[in-house]
C-alpha cells in the first residue's frame, strides 16, 4: 500500500472533453433510426436481416478465449399491414 500512503492531488481538469449528452444520445437515436431502416427495406425486398455483434467466449472445457459474432436482437419498430403498408410505433 506505499502508492495509497502519500496520494497526490490536483486542481488539473480531466483530459479528453467528453461529448455533451444531448449529442450522444442524437447519435445514439440516429444509430436506431437507420437499423431500423435497414430491417424495413430487407422487409420489403423479401430478405431477412440479421444484425451481429463480437462477443468473448471462454470455453471452460478447453480453456480457450475467443471472439465470436453472435446475432444481435433488434426490436421492431414496424409492422406490415395486410394492405402491403408498413407502419411504424409512435414514442
Amino acid at each position: 500500500m506505499a502508492i495509497m500512503a502519500k496520494p497526490k492531488t490536483t486542481d488539473k481538469e480531466r483530459s479528453g472533453a467528453r461529448e455533451p449528452v444531448e449529442q450522444r444520445l442524437r447519435r445514439k437515436l440516429i444509430t436506431r433510426i437507420q437499423e431500423q431502416k435497414e430491417l424495413v427495406e430487407g422487409e420489403l425486398e423479401g430478405k431477412h436481416v440479421v444484425r451481429t455483434r463480437t462477443k468473448f467466449f471462454h470455453n471452460a472445457g478447453t480453456g480457450e478465449t475467443a471472439w465470436q459474432e453472435v446475432p444481435k436482437r433488434t426490436k421492431r419498430w414496424f409492422w406490415k399491414e395486410p394492405d402491403g403498408s408498413v407502419c411504424m410505433k409512435r414514442f
